[in-house]
C-alpha cells in the first residue's frame, strides 16, 4: 500500500507537471486582458511587422523624445504640412532658389518703393502701379503714392519726361496735410519763379 500511494504521488507529479506547459492553442480567445500582461513584457521583437497602425496610436502618444533622430524624412511630409508658424525665421540662411528670392524682392519693392515720371502740365507719363498725379495750380501738382508718406524718403530733378530737352530749373517736394498718402510737388524756373516743368520722383518709404 505504501508502495502504491508512492506510485500515485509520483503519478500525480508527473501529470501536473505534464499539463503545465500550456501551448497556444490551450488559450482561449481574448483570454489574456491588458492587466494580465506584465510591464515590460512585450517588447519590439514580440511585434510582427506593420502591426501598429495609426488607429491603434493615441492622440498625442507619440512625443517628441519617442522619435528616433533623423526619423521623420522628407518623404513623410505631407505637402503644405510645414507652414511659416513651425519655421524659426532666423534659422534660415540665403535662399537657395533665386527666382522664388527675386519674385519676394519685387513685391517688397512695389510696397516700399514708388516714382513718377511727370509732364509740365501734371500727366503721368509713367510711374509705379497705383501713382497717379494730378495738376493743383501753375507750377503745383499732387503726387498720389496710395499710402503714408510720413517719414519716406524723397529725391526729385526737374525733366525726364522729354527725350532731347534741357529742363532746368527748381523743385521742392512735401508731404501733403490734407491727403496723408500724396505729395505737394512745387516747380518753379531758374530765377526762383514758380512755373510749370516736368519732373521725376523717387520715393522710398
Amino acid at each position: 500500500m505504501s508502495s502504491f500511494a508512492v506510485f500515485l504521488i509520483l503519478g500525480g507529479a508527473t501529470a501536473f507537471a505534464a499539463v503545465s506547459k500550456v501551448g497556444a492553442n490551450e488559450i482561449k480567445a481574448n483570454s489574456i486582458k491588458t492587466g494580465k500582461i506584465v510591464k515590460e513584457a512585450v517588447t519590439a521583437g514580440k511585434l510582427k511587422n506593420g502591426a501598429v497602425t495609426e488607429t491603434k496610436i493615441a492622440d498625442g502618444a507619440v512625443t517628441t523624445n519617442k522619435l528616433a533622430d533623423n526619423a521623420v524624412t522628407t518623404g513623410k511630409i505631407a505637402n503644405g504640412a510645414v507652414t511659416s508658424a513651425k519655421i524659426n525665421l532666423t534659422t534660415l540662411g540665403t535662399v537657395p532658389n533665386a527666382t522664388h528670392a527675386t519674385t519676394a524682392n519685387v513685391a517688397n519693392g512695389v510696397a516700399n518703393e514708388f516714382f513718377a515720371v511727370v509732364k509740365a502740365d501734371g500727366t503721368l507719363v509713367r510711374g509705379t502701379p497705383g501713382v497717379t498725379s494730378n495738376t493743383e495750380g501753375t507750377g503745383i501738382t499732387r503726387v498720389i503714392i496710395g499710402r503714408p508718406t510720413v517719414n519716406c524718403f524723397t529725391v526729385a530733378t526737374p525733366g525726364g519726361s522729354n527725350p532731347g530737352s534741357s529742363n532746368v530749373g527748381q523743385i521742392s517736394v512735401n508731404p501733403s496735410s490734407t491727403n496723408l498718402n500724396s505729395f505737394w510737388i512745387v516747380t518753379a524756373n531758374p530765377t526762383g519763379t514758380t512755373a510749370s516743368i516736368p519732373y521725376t520722383l523717387y520715393v522710398r518709404c
